[in-house]
């Protein structure tokens, strides 16, 4: 007859309960998702309108655009404060459909995207709330938002965000 010993056994039952009560007690006290709604300031509440974040960063940074109520996009970026900031870039268009997405930021102020302007040539960009802009235009640009590979091309600009609280 082959087994386990008593001592063996006993011992393994020993450990298995031990890591139970470890990770009952583990889960008892880790906190709980906490799911935080918001809208933009200025987002439509239309059909196809709204706020739409794209990106939340490990340190609890936000980004994304929303769309107002003429359907044109403008880029935001959310602190953890909560605080939001609206970002055009220079030369977005107006007009539906054109205008401004942000699709990742860091924690130093960076962040990137693109625009669609008014002839609704869609370019790419990385800028910063303190007013940096970097356009990206690349080789045979389409009219489609995210149908496209970047290419720096080394022109830089000055732009002025919209601050706002929320």
């Amino acid at each position: 007859m082959t087994g386990i010993s008593f001592r063996a056994a006993f011992q393994t039952l020993g450990v298995m309960a031990v890591c139970f009560v470890l990770c009952t007690f583990a889960l008892g006290i880790s906190s709980k998702p906490q799911f935080t709604s918001f809208d933009a300031p200025g987002a439509g509440t239309g059909a196809g309108q709204g706020t739409i974040a794209i990106e939340i960063t490990a340190q609890g940074l936000i980004s994304g655009y929303y769309i107002d109520g003429g359907g044109v996009f403008h880029g935001f970026v959310r602190g953890l404060n909560g605080n939001i900031t609206s970002y055009d870039a220079p030369g977005a268009g107006t007009g539906a459909g054109q205008g401004t997405a942000i699709y990742s930021q860091v924690p130093g102020g960076l962040f990137t995207g693109e625009y669609a302007s008014s002839d609704n040539v869609v370019h790419g960009f990385v800028a910063s709330i303190n007013g940096y802009f970097a356009s990206f235009d690349p080789a045979g640009a389409h009219h489609q938002r995210n149908d496209y590979q970047l290419r720096c091309s080394g022109r830089g600009h000055r732009a002025r965000p919209r601050h706002s609280n929320g």
